[in-house]
């Protein structure tokens, strides 16, 4: 009797052998090898088929002797100056290692702007100078590097212990760095701390929930205190210095803020402020304003808020103490948006319904478009802190009843701009992700700078927002969706454990 041809490991159907974007768009591949021709026509970079893992990555490195199918790309290459063409561990591919850091800074490094702050913008100089007992530096640049690359491409599992040594490689050696007191304050050790910590979200073996548990926050609490000091009596910080300052303050207040919507997570201790003098206060530049002076007080109005609600039942005067300080930064953060000037607002455009849409649920029901990733960091922390204030202003109301001489503040209005501010973030998620372009067209094939850092604050602001209960069943769906998106296709993975942790809560409720 004859047998039956097995075809393919699903039931029997075929396994496409078109590359891994078309298979991703579900449109036919014309499998020309090595890259198809429908990726080079639409100007993407074609990841590849699925037997190539070693071609899942294309190297841009002007200086580097380069394959010969590469002459085939049509998109224009990604260069880096010749400081960072510096050998990498010896056990590791060069070329490999070179495309993932080259990779890793074109999508979370991002220079600043004409009126914006950048994003880890001397990394790339503290990268190439790096010597030791510094050297943690590098490896942990190695290590975020190759894990980003191997998730968001995934490639096979030796990859993925490729960038686990050199985690472990940055963790010994920033012991070492720490076990010295007179290196153990330098920005290249924050900086490491910083990367290790983003490591772990990158991985999915991290939680910016409950930060207080995470040894990498701890260590960015420890030794920001401690250069805070330091400038605090030498007020001498050079920009290098005052960036990854500020950039580990806006960590840190972020997880608070986080922390504070998480009913199980225990307060975070006291935010380290940097000095602020009176020309602080007299900036007029609004980025500033917020990152410096409205963040961190909202971050420590929210942690005494939180500790004094948790450690035992408020006296009314406490009560109208902790409502009228969040008021008070509420209408700051009002004012703030109101003062903002044109070239750091964002454009509102209708969401065209297509069959990738359903339409008897049209969310979100417009997009936002930002200038750029820096302009859309400043506003997801901005609606981000005004979450969490409100947030905690509803459990401030809960307690009502024993105070005299509350505000006058009404839980109805309370929940109408939670819903607001939600809307708002929601439908700033596709052009963080990358689902529309610049121009609100949908499936843009262009690998924009930034968009690494676009999938983490789309990931923390999903995760904030699908805990409300203002939300509908419906509306949270559709966040849960986006980030499975944002674990699979972008190799985040925390997206995909706060995915499973959000589900667990829907369903407990």
């Amino acid at each position: 009797m004859r047998q039956r041809a097995v075809l393919g490991p699903r039931d029997g159907r075929l396994k496409s052998k078109g590359c891994l974007s078309c298979i991703r768009m579900k449109v036919k591949c014309d499998e020309a090898k090595p890259h198809c021709r429908r990726c080079q026509r639409a100007r993407r970079c074609c990841p590849g088929y699925r037997h190539q893992t070693q071609e899942t990555f294309i190297f841009r490195m002007e200086n580097s002797n380069r394959p010969p199918f590469h002459k085939t790309d049509v998109r224009q290459p990604l260069t880096l100056p010749p400081c960072y063409s510096s050998p990498p561990t010896h056990s590791l591919h060069e070329d490999w290692l070179q495309a993932a850091v080259c990779r890793f800074f074109h999508h979370f490094v991002v220079t600043p702007s004409a009126g914006s702050h950048g994003f880890l913008e001397f990394l790339p100089q503290l990268y190439s100078a790096t010597r030791p007992p510094w050297l943690c530096l590098r490896r942990s640049v190695e290590a975020i590097s190759m894990a980003s690359l191997a998730q968001a491409k995934h490639m096979s599992v030796k990859y993925l212990l490729m960038a686990r040594e050199a985690y472990g490689e940055a963790l010994r050696q920033l012991h070492q760095a720490l076990s010295c007191s007179s290196e153990a304050t330098p920005p290249a050790v924050l900086t490491t701390i910083c990367l290790l910590w983003k490591y772990d979200i990158i991985m999915g073996e991290g939680r910016c929930t409950h930060a207080d548990k995470s040894p990498h926050r701890q260590g960015q609490l420890e030794v920001l205190r401690i250069r805070s000091s330091r400038s605090a009596d030498t007020c001498t910080t050079s920009n290098s210095e005052e960036w990854i300052d500020h950039s580990a303050l806006a960590i840190v207040c972020m997880q608070s803020l986080t922390c504070s919507l998480v009913p199980e997570a225990t307060p975070t201790s006291d935010i380290p402020l940097l000095p602020i003098t009176s020309s602080t206060y007299a900036c007029v530049e609004p980025v500033a304003i917020l990152r410096k002076i409205l963040l961190p007080q909202l971050a420590a109005t929210i942690n005494t808020v939180a500790s004094g609600l948790a450690e035992r039942t408020p006296t009314a005067d406490e009560i109208v103490r902790h409502a009228s300080q969040l008021l008070n930064l509420h209408r700051q953060l009002k004012r703030w948006e109101v003062s903002l000037p044109e070239r750091l607002r964002y454009e509102s455009m209708p969401r065209a319904v297509s069959r990738q849409h359903n339409r008897r649920f049209p969310f979100p029901p417009f997009y936002i478009l930002f200038p750029g990733v820096s302009v859309a960091a400043i506003w997801i922390a901005y609606w981000l802190a005004r979450l969490s204030l409100l947030r905690n202003l509803t459990l401030i109301l809960s307690h009502w009843h024993r105070a005299n001489g509350l505000p006058s503040i009404s839980l109805p209005d309370i929940r109408a701009d939670m819903q607001s501010v939600a809307g708002s973030i929601c439908s700033s998620v596709p052009h963080l992700i990358g689902d529309v372009d610049d121009n609100g067209n949908m499936n843009p094939s262009a690998d924009s700078q930034g968009q690494g850092l676009g999938a983490l604050f789309a990931t923390r602001a999903l995760y904030m927002t699908a805990q409300l209960r203002c939300m509908s069943d419906e509306q949270v769906v559709w966040m849960l969706d986006r980030m499975e998106f944002i674990g699979q296709e972008m190799g985040i993975r925390q997206a995909l454990v706060l995915r499973e942790e959000v589900m667990s809560k829907r369903l407990a409720e």
